[in-house]
Formats: structure tokens, C-alpha cells, sequence
């Protein structure tokens, strides 16, 4: 299963550097980078530089919260660790490098399947989010089809009723493992869905995950404004950011290189934007992105090399 996924990871990737090609006529020249470096452009950086740190910090927050549900964790080791721990998730090929929540844990006393159900949960609730944002933006584009559309809206309608029945029915599932002693594995994953299932921490979590994408999708959509003058930057910049991060499920590169442009510069004709300003902004949205992850990861490490360590 693990080289199945490599394999399929690999050809989707290799299918959107493809369709980047095929689809951009040329690179921009150097001209064009420095008409596109204006003063629009440059606020516009600011403006999502801000909105990815308030997710980042979003993201530490729920990242700690659900993970002390389970473990006690000082709130000092997750916001020093959490950047670093992102850090390696966002530079290593297909994202491997997030496994490594679940060695980290252990040095805290518990279980890699606890720390390995809460990412599950995380995930899949971004999942959510991620379509829920695309369906939204298609439903609300004109410029698709009248059965586009239709589609788009049945797709959130299914999305909302199959959210409410997986919450309703996942409670019974978690008392039928946790009733079995000799499913220890699940046993372990039970319980800590059981913690994310609870109304008040499922709130906590939905509304996290809500705010982080909203900012992350209000920065694409600053960019997008700053890019090019077109009739909705906000429908685009919202669906590029989905577009964006579903298609770093199958990230084979450190830091979805390629597939980030392709996806971008795909989502781009639907909503009326030019391929060329959509590629380069595609460009700088990583780069800011990356720049910032990475900066915050070995910032991290520094603190705990020798600030942590000299307190201990």
C-alpha cells in the first residue's frame, strides 16, 4: 500500500507539471516579474504574510489542544515544537516528514496511534473545509454552467448530510472498540476520536479549522486582487486555496513545487484570470508560504537549542 501510494502520488504530480506545460505558452520574462513587483503587489505580501501566521498560530493552537485531551503536554513544548514539526511536514517529499508527530509524542508519555488519530481528525476535517470552499466557489461562479453549478451544490448538500450522519454515528463506534480490550490498537484511536467527538471540543476544533482556512483564503485573495483586475479575485482566491491544498495530498516534491503552479494556473480560466498573472502569483504564494514555515521551524529550534535548554 505505502509504494502504491508513492506510485500514484508520483503520476498525479507528474500529470500536473504536464498540464502546467501544456498549458503556459511561455515563462514570464524578467519584464514582466518587474511590472508585477509593484506597490499593489508588495501590500498584498504583507496582507498574506499576516493571514498565514494568524493560521499557523491557529493551527499550534488546535494542534495543542486536541493533543492535550490526551497527553499531558506543556503549552511551552507545543509552540516551541509545533513550528518545527510543520517545518518538516512542508520540506520533506510527500509530507512524510509529519509522521514524525507520532515519535515526538512519546516522549510525553503516550501512545504514536493517539497523536496518529488526531491527525486524522485534523486532516479530515480540513478535507471537509478544503471541498466544502471549492463547491462554494464553482456554485457561485457564473461563468460555469447552470449543471456545474447544480452539481457544486448537490456536492455541499452531500457534504453536510454525510458531516452530521459521520458525527452521529461515530460515538457508537467508539464504545464498540472501546467495550473490546483485545483491540488495543483501535482501542487507543477509539479514544482519541472519543475526545475530538465531544460537543465542546468538536467546536473548538470545527471553528479553528473554519478561521484558519478563512485567513489563508483571504490572503490568496489578496494576492489575487493585487495580481490582475478581474470580477471576482475573492471566488478565485478562495478556490485556488483549496485547489492548492487538496492537491498537496499527492505533494512529491518538498513543498508541492509544481503541482502548487499547476493547480493555480488550472483554476484560472473558469474564473476570468490571465494564466501568466495567475502562474506568478502562484509563485510568490508559495514562496511567502514556504519562506514563513520554514523561518518559524529553525527559529523554533534555535529556542529550544539553547534557550530551553539553558532554563533546564
Amino acid at each position: 500500500m505505502k509504494y502504491l501510494k508513492i506510485g500514484i502520488s508520483v503520476l498525479v504530480w507528474l500529470l500536473l507539471i504536464w498540464f502546467l506545460f501544456k498549458t503556459l505558452d511561455r515563462l514570464p520574462s524578467w519584464a514582466e516579474w518587474a511590472g508585477y513587483m509593484s506597490g499593489p503587489i508588495i501590500m498584498a505580501i504583507g496582507v498574506f504574510a499576516l493571514c498565514f501566521l494568524a493560521a499557523t498560530g491557529l493551527r499550534a493552537f488546535r494542534f495543542g489542544f486536541l493533543l492535550r485531551k490526551v497527553v499531558v503536554v506543556p503549552w511551552k513544548n507545543i509552540l516551541t515544537d509545533f513550528p518545527w514539526l510543520l517545518m518538516i511536514g512542508a520540506v520533506t517529499p510527500l509530507r512524510l516528514g509529519e509522521g514524525y508527530r507520532a515519535v515526538w509524542v512519546r516522549k510525553f508519555g503516550s501512545h504514536s496511534l493517539s497523536v496518529i488519530a488526531l491527525w486524522i481528525a485534523e486532516r479530515l476535517i480540513d478535507l471537509f473545509m478544503l471541498v466544502l470552499i471549492l463547491s462554494v466557489t464553482i456554485a457561485l461562479n457564473g461563468a460555469f454552467e447552470a449543471g456545474t453549478r447544480g452539481i457544486a451544490t448537490g456536492v455541499i448538500a452531500a457534504l453536510l448530510l454525510g458531516y452530521l450522519l459521520t458525527c452521529f454515528f461515530l460515538k457508537p463506534l467508539v464504545r464498540f472498540v472501546e467495550a473490546r480490550p483485545h483491540m488495543t490498537r483501535l482501542g487507543e484511536i477509539g479514544r482519541a476520536l472519543s475526545v475530538v467527538n465531544t460537543l465542546p471540543n468538536h467546536a473548538v476544533m470545527l471553528s479553528t479549522s473554519l478561521a484558519i482556512w478563512l485567513f489563508i483564503g483571504s490572503g490568496f485573495t489578496a494576492i489575487m486582487s493585487a495580481s490582475a483586475p478581474v470580477a471576482s479575485p475573492g471566488l478565485f482566491g478562495f478556490a485556488s486555496t483549496a485547489l492548492v491544498n487538496l492537491a498537496g495530498i499527492f505533494s512529491v516534491m518538498p513543498g508541492n513545487v509544481g503541482g502548487y503552479q499547476a493547480v493555480v494556473v488550472a483554476a484560472s480560466e473558469p474564473f476570468g484570470f490571465p494564466e501568466t498573472s495567475a502562474f506568478m502569483a502562484s509563485v510568490i504564494l508559495m514562496s511567502v508560504a514556504l519562506t514563513i514555515t520554514i523561518t518559524l521551524g529553525l527559529c523554533a529550534l534555535l529556542i529550544r537549542r539553547f534557550i530551553l535548554k539553558a532554563d533546564a
